[in-house]
């Protein structure tokens, strides 16, 4: 019974395959009924002669020349792009200038403002300094400050 099986099976494909082989024979008649040749589909043309393809071709290139002088017309003979270049260049240079210049301006008003107050501490200073000296100043020892307490330490060996 095993040896029949593979039989059957092959059977049946062969079956399958004729059957395929049949319908695609049907199939491919009835394309061959419906195409419909250019003849048909186009009707009578005739071929042009040397004057009419000479006379189609200017008119077609006079049509594109019209068109092409329309669209430069449109875009206003194109862009100058060295000058939008330059010209963005020197926008760029004239606002670092302008940066620089405004830094420059920041700079001195700060010094100036440090002047004053500078000048203004040295004008409280000496006034204070003025208020202070009411005899005679009497020198004495003065206390060691812990700056110079560290360096008599270094000094000093061990």
């Amino acid at each position: 019974m095993s040896d029949n099986i593979p039989k059957q099976v092959l059977k049946a494909m062969g079956q399958i395959a004729s059957e395929t082989v049949e319908q695609g024979v049907k199939e491919t008649g009835k394309v061959m009924e419906t195409i419909i040749t250019g003849k048909e589909l186009l009707g009578d043309i005739k071929p042009m002669s040397d004057g009419e393809l000479k006379q189609k071709q200017a008119e077609d290139d006079k049509r594109k020349q019209e068109e092409a002088e329309r669209l430069r017309n449109e875009m206003g003979q194109g862009r100058n792009v060295g000058a939008e270049i330059k010209q963005v260049q020197d926008q760029k240079k004239q606002d670092e200038e302008e940066k620089e210049k405004q830094f420059l301006e920041n700079v001195r008003k700060q010094r100036e403002e440090e002047r004053r107050e500078q000048e203004a501490m040295e004008a409280q200073y000496e006034s204070e300094g003025a208020r202070k000296k009411k005899g005679p100043q009497v020198q004495g020892k003065r206390k060691p400050s812990m700056v110079d307490q560290s360096m008599e330490k270094a000094k000093k060996p061990d």
